[in-house]
């Protein structure tokens, strides 16, 4: 098992174990490259940091012999440089997003048509800058339309029932940080540089919520370093492979994120991907998360070149929790907004112990207390702070869709053309095996012992998307009720 105190990317989302380091002796360090003009010394730091190889890397137990410090962050800095002076000096290299009939978080809203009905005249599928106003009644009239239950896997069973939410492609129009009644919302497009998304906790006891500004799209820099690892242009590989986690029910648990020394060791409070492994997208070349391969041009008009794949790709393979984790921003500038090579990040950062801005808001929703400061030992006989918290190990429900979903139940659109079968959805324990849950794990072949559609049951449902000669039929692992009938006798009962 890799043990290791790095900075916050080294342990962000998407990243695989680092390569094998040489334990040859080190060489002279070249002289630092020049910084980019516009991100800080402190942020090219913790970028660079993430192979930082020093006394505290530790491999099976044993420790590593000594690289040269100062020619791994140099190769990274250089690596940082190049990649940011393209992405930030040329609108034509930054990444942009699909548009929403090529994107695989709408692709499966905008399909059905222009508008739904609701009782109040039509509702557009696609209103990008529309607002609406988020409660509680809303969040649970769409868990209801995607067969989310919350109630058969809470551990423990006791007064703590809050849902954590995330909203893709959202921004706070005024809301409050700590609970209210409801937050005004705006559904947007999420981007790969700014805090285009929401987070926040549901209290179904007191039906009350209230919201952060978030992210949960990787940065575009982790995605262009990604990149430049797949053509070989890094010499330190095996990281860096930044990734977008589907939409679903997801669960995350309370414990530890290593982080960098700088930022006092390690980070308590993180909720953790690990008992949620799911399949997540990469896009190893190309501009925008799509589902169509080829040339396509994203929602400003540019031709953009896409080659998205999902990882793994079939349900034969090992799906592994890729670290897409939910824990602090980090950064907070006009630049860098986030870090996140895929995990889902909340503005603010946490330091000395302490959470600040939003993510300690975040905390006090969740009714996270104050942490406990211990030490533990480095193999080199130095001491490390490490912090506890006695809601360690305490899992947690999360709920991720898009502000364009929300705001389509928010208008009170019709119902039943926005139930969707995906990750996370399940059925009852008595229901009848016409529920939908339950033809459609017939249907592909997933476990009929299992109430709910698992990562792998999400993964089948995408291979048969894929092999359908349904023209235009996205494999996004959704199934809606318009597409229903291309899979034979499918009915939303």
């Amino acid at each position: 098992m890799l043990a290791m105190s790095t900075s916050i990317l080294a342990v962000a989302c998407g990243a695989a174990e680092p390569s094998e380091l040489s334990e040859a002796e080190p060489a002279a360090a070249p002289e630092a490259p020049p910084t980019v003009s516009g991100l800080s010394e402190e942020e090219l730091d913790i970028l660079a940091s993430a192979f930082e190889a020093d006394p505290d890397w530790n491999r099976d137990e044993g420790t590593v012999a000594p690289v040269s410090v100062a020619l791994v962050r140099n190769d990274l800095r250089r690596a940082v440089n190049e990649v940011w002076g393209e992405i930030s000096g040329n609108p034509n290299k930054y990444f942009g997003w699909a548009r929403d009939e090529d994107s695989f978080d709408y692709f499966h809203l905008v399909s059905v048509g222009p508008a739904l009905e609701s009782g109040r005249g039509p509702v557009p599928t696609s209103a990008d800058g529309a607002e609406f106003d988020l409660t509680a009644s809303v969040l649970r009239r769409m868990a209801e339309a995607n067969y989310f239950r919350f109630d058969h896997d809470q551990e423990p069973a006791d007064s703590d029932r809050r849902i954590i939410f995330g909203l893709r492609g959202c921004e706070i129009v005024s809301g409050s940080q700590s609970f209210s009644t409801g937050a005004r919302l705006r559904d947007v497009r999420p981007d790969h540089r700014r805090r285009r998304c929401v987070i926040g906790v549901w209290d179904p006891a007191t039906d009350q919520v209230a919201v952060f500004e978030s992210s949960t799209v990787p940065l575009e820099l982790h995605k262009a370093i990604y990149q430049q690892w797949v053509r070989g242009g890094m010499s330190v590989r095996g990281s860096w492979r930044a990734c977008m986690v589907p939409q679903g029910l997801h669960r995350r648990t309370v414990g530890l994120m290593f982080a960098d020394r700088a930022l006092s060791g390690q980070w308590p409070l993180t909720l953790r991907q690990d008992p949620s492994p799911v399949p997540v997208l990469r896009s190893p070349e190309g501009d925008a998360f799509t589902w169509r391969r080829g040339q396509i041009a994203d929602e400003d008009g540019r031709v953009r070149q896409s080659a998205s794949q999902w990882d793994p790709s079939r349900a034969s393979e090992r799906i592994a929790s890729v670290g897409a984790h939910i824990h602090a921003a980090a950064y907070g500038g006009t630049e860098l907004q986030f870090s996140s090579q895929g995990c889902q990040t909340i503005q603010g950062n946490f330091r000395n112990g302490k959470a600040d801005g939003h993510y300690a808001l975040f905390h006090q929703a969740m009714g996270f207390g104050p942490v406990t400061e211990g030490a533990v030992t480095r193999s080199d006989g130095s001491s490390a702070p490490v912090y506890q918290s006695e809601k360690d190990g305490r899992s947690y429900p999360f709920m991720l869709l898009t502000g364009a979903e929300a705001r389509l139940h928010a208008q009170g659109a019709d119902f039943d053309a926005l139930r969707r079968v995906r990750l996370g959805s399940s059925s009852p324990p008595d229901a009848s095996e016409r529920h939908i849950v339950r033809q459609l794990k017939r249907r592909i072949g997933g476990d009929q012992g299992a109430p709910l559609m698992t990562a792998s049951d999400m993964l089948r449902l995408i291979e048969q998307q894929s092999s359908l000669s349904f023209e235009g039929l996205a494999p996004d692992g959704i199934l809606c009720p318009h597409h229903a009938e291309v899979f034979g006798d499918l009915q939303f009962l």
